[in-house]
């Protein structure tokens, strides 16, 4: 959890009561706990006032200008002070080695529910083709023996036999073209609507013509898979055979990129050899949206609220991973 970090925007008034580090705020702290645990870095400058007995703790790392991060009464506090800043900042590191571990399966919808679908195209000449969905969603094994079907039949002898079958329909007072099955029912629909019949109908004619010379198995490179979470979907490819590890990227060790390619060596080496994975190094910002996502998903799936709900809390985490993808190793 990101909960012990706060990066702040106002200067700190009372350096006696608090450490103030300044910085831009996208990398202040990664800045400050890479140099923050190193003692030399701090530099004791007092005051010569006998009435203002002051010692300032300036942190200064390598090529960069001092700045005041604390004040105290004497030399030997300043000292503490230096002392207890190291220690708090090799705590926060050592606090913050954590990662999450996410298998991308279990973010899809429920398999035995209607949230699946495809897309595919079918070319109507040379050089223009016609892009098919799914007509409706289905369970994934519904939607895979629709799928089955047209791959085998788009073919000449699946249009003598009559196991697939084109029509033009009206719908929305624009018109499409729907592929059938042999008992009549919609299997794809063209995502492109028509505004007169006989455009549409001269389509399907043309259609007709190249599904002819087409093969049983020639359509199977052109068809995408989806699983829908109700008005969005995603290409199943994010869930199959897939895991991601996050990570925190300001921990002092995880900032140094051989530790980042030995973390994903050892990964590589311990995984099952048909799973693909990610390394997600998140900055706090990044850390703090996921975390807000990924236990919201937690919660609905662990309680017995609505099917929506839980399909809803998968999909944010979908799309914050896929926000992050500047930040993967793979």
């Amino acid at each position: 959890s990101v909960d012990d970090i706060v990066i702040i925007d106002e200067v700190v008034e009372n350096l006696r009561d608090a450490y103030y580090f300044a910085g831009y705020s996208g990398a202040i702290l990664e800045d400050v706990l890479r140099e923050g645990v190193i003692s030399d870095n701090y530099e004791i400058r007092s005051t010569d006032s006998k009435r203002n007995n002051t010692s300032y703790l300036l942190f200064a790392p390598e090529d960069e200008n001092p700045t005041v991060v604390h004040l105290t009464d004497s030399v030997a506090q300043a000292r503490v002070a230096i002392d207890y800043a190291v220690n708090f900042f090799i705590r926060l590191n050592k606090k913050s080695e954590g990662m999450f571990l996410l298998e991308h399966l279990l973010l899809a919808p429920p398999f035995s529910g209607e949230h699946y679908g495809y897309t595919f195209t079918l070319p109507v000449s040379e050089t223009r083709t016609l892009e098919f969905q799914q007509f409706g969603r289905y369970p994934t094994v519904k939607r895979n023996e629709n799928a089955t079907l047209l791959s085998e039949n788009l073919t000449a002898e699946g249009l003598d036999t009559e196991r697939i079958q084109l029509q033009v329909v009206s719908i929305r007072n624009n018109y499409e073209i729907q592929i059938l099955d042999y008992n009549a029912l919609p299997l794809a629909i063209t995502q492109q609507e028509y505004r007169d019949k006989q455009t549409a109908e001269s389509e399907m004619r043309l259609l007709l013509e190249e599904i002819k010379k087409f093969s049983a198995g020639d359509i199977d490179e052109n068809i995408t898979y989806y699983a829908y979470f109700e008005d969005e979907r995603e290409e199943e490819s994010f869930f199959s055979f897939k895991m991601s590890f996050i990570l925190p990227s300001w921990p002092v060790r995880f900032q140094n990129e051989n530790f980042r390619t030995q973390f994903n060596n050892t990964v590589y080496e311990n995984s099952p050899a048909h799973i693909v994975f990610g390394t997600f190094w998140l900055d706090l910002e990044g850390m703090t949206s996921f975390e807000k996502v990924y236990f919201n998903w937690l919660r609905a799936m662990s309680s017995e609220g609505s099917e929506t709900a839980r399909i809803r809390a998968s999909y944010d985490v979908i799309q914050n991973l896929k926000g992050h993808l500047n930040n993967v190793d793979q």
